[in-house]
C-alpha cells in the first residue's frame, strides 16, 4: 500500500539553526544558574520551563510544523528575556550576574 503524496512543508533551515542555538543557549544559562542557585532558581521560573528546557534541545526534539515552531521560538524569547529581567533584577543576588554558562559550541 502506498501512502498518498503529501505536499513537504517549506523548511527554512537557517531560521531553524538560530531557534535551536537560541534554545540551546537558554537551556544551558538556566543550567548554571541551577547549579549555582537552585532554589532562587526554581522560584523565579515557571513549571513548564523544565519541559521546555529540561533536555538537550536538537533538530530530534524540535516542533514539527511551521507555527508551531514559530511559537516556539517565540515562547523561547520571551522566556530569554524574562530570565535577563530577573537576573539583573535588584532583588537577584548580585553575584548571578557573574556566573558563566557554555552554550553549544561554536
Amino acid at each position: 500500500m502506498a501512502l498518498p503524496h503529501r505536499p513537504r512543508e517549506p523548511l527554512h533551515p537557517a531560521h531553524q539553526a538560530h531557534a535551536l542555538r537560541a534554545g540551546e543557549t537558554l537551556r544551558a544559562a538556566l543550567q548554571a544558574l541551577a547549579a549555582a542557585a537552585p532554589q532562587w532558581l526554581a522560584g523565579q521560573v515557571a513549571a513548564d520551563w523544565v519541559e521546555r528546557y529540561g533536555a538537550r534541545i536538537d533538530s530530534y526534539r524540535f516542533p514539527k510544523g511551521e507555527n508551531v515552531r514559530q511559537k516556539w521560538a517565540e515562547q523561547v524569547g520571551r522566556d530569554g528575556f524574562t530570565i535577563l529581567e530577573t537576573v539583573f533584577s535588584p532583588a537577584a543576588p548580585g553575584w548571578l550576574r557573574q556566573t558563566r554558562a557554555r552554550g553549544p559550541g561554536p
